[in-house]
């Protein structure tokens, strides 16, 4: 079998470490692995199965020979290193950040879903969509996929965990969750940098991301036009509301579907077998009264669906609840899929 140089930008961040897991858990063929980090995080040990590998200072790294870059930086860094990458190597990138996700030339995969356009791109760059899109597409394939059903219309509320927003912003929820225990009621000016505009400890923030002209956040612009893309339906109407929650890790979103009204019912048994019938999806059985909560996606490799039922405001159309792991579903564990796919029919 061959075997394949693999360096991955971010490598002692979050996703970065969880892709480095996963790549041995899941015996990606490997003949060197480098774990690339900022000058401060430079030296620190990356464990890759029963070895220590100390990063390497990403901006004195010279991408030659590599042949998958894995990205998990934020946007502006990742424009920087991508360029180099390009220049230094013959690779493919597979980058987690937003920046190259909409461009004509840039595929934007989810395995499982679309992946069959990895070879078909014709870039070098291949993108890991949005933590929420990712669930989003998911649901809405497996329906294209699974039945006759036309979707007219799909609307989207999310309630996403601190950790989209990177570790300072989980440090900040749990630093003003601790404040607010030991000094209740009492508003103390902070000199710390703040990621959130508002409280974010026994609160909700409105907004994630910035507002734009036509009053929709970034974060909810991504969802929309993204979604759109992996399932190569531009007309789509999709409408999306962006929550963030004081959650550590997992988002949650509720989803309603409409279906253009073809005359014929649509029986709750029937809508949960075509989402059954996804191995994205794991769906909870109303019938049991069961249902998940973001803590029970940490770590797992599938959307979780509950709370499915007929929405009996519009002629034809399903509503549910649906959380993921947004770093790992929604980040780590599609990156490491579509480097599987890269290579597999090569």
């Amino acid at each position: 079998m061959k075997k394949y140089k693999v360096s991955i930008a971010g490598a002692t961040g979050r996703i970065g470490n969880d892709i480095v897991n996963l790549l041995h858990e899941r015996k990606f063929p490997i003949s060197q692995l480098i774990p690339l980090s900022s000058h401060n995080s430079a030296g620190r040990d990356v464990i890759f199965g029963d070895r220590k590998i100390p990063a390497q200072d990403i901006e004195n790294y010279n991408f030659k020979g590599d042949d998958i870059i894995f990205f998990a930086l934020d946007d502006e860094p990742t424009k920087k290193y991508v360029e180099r990458a390009l220049k230094e190597s013959h690779g493919t990138i597979i980058d987690n950040s937003s920046v190259f996700r909409m461009k004509n030339d840039t595929a934007l995969i989810i395995g499982g879903v679309n992946d069959e356009l990895i070879h078909n791109s014709g870039g070098r760059i291949i993108a890991n969509p949005n933590c929420c899109a990712i669930p989003l597409a998911i649901i809405l394939h497996a329906i294209i996929e699974n039945s006759n059903l036309k979707i007219k219309r799909v609307n989207i509320s999310t309630y996403q965990s601190v950790s989209g927003a990177g570790t300072q912003a989980m440090n900040e929820l749990l630093h003003d969750t601790k404040e607010k225990f030991a000094a209740p009621f009492q508003n103390k000016d902070e000199e710390k940098e703040k990621i959130f505009e508002k409280q974010i400890a026994f609160n909700c923030i409105p907004k994630i991301g910035s507002i734009l002209s036509d009053g929709y956040s970034t974060e909810e612009r991504k969802i929309i036009e993204e979604t759109r893309k992996i399932l190569n339906l531009p007309n789509l109407l999709i409408n999306a509301t962006c929550i963030r929650v004081p959650v550590f890790v997992g988002h949650g979103a509720v989803i309603d579907i409409e279906f253009e009204d073809d005359g014929e019912k649509l029986s709750i048994s029937e809508a949960y077998e075509i989402l059954d019938s996804s191995d994205l999806i794991e769906i909870s059985d109303n019938l049991a009264n069961t249902y998940h909560t973001p803590i029970e996606s940490v770590k797992r490799d599938c959307a979780l669906v509950s709370r499915l039922r007929i929405d009996k405001s519009v002629k034809k159309g399903i509503t549910l609840w649906c959380v993921s792991d947004n770093l790992h579903l929604g980040g780590s564990l599609n990156a490491v899929k579509i480097a599987e796919k890269l290579i597999s029919d090569s």
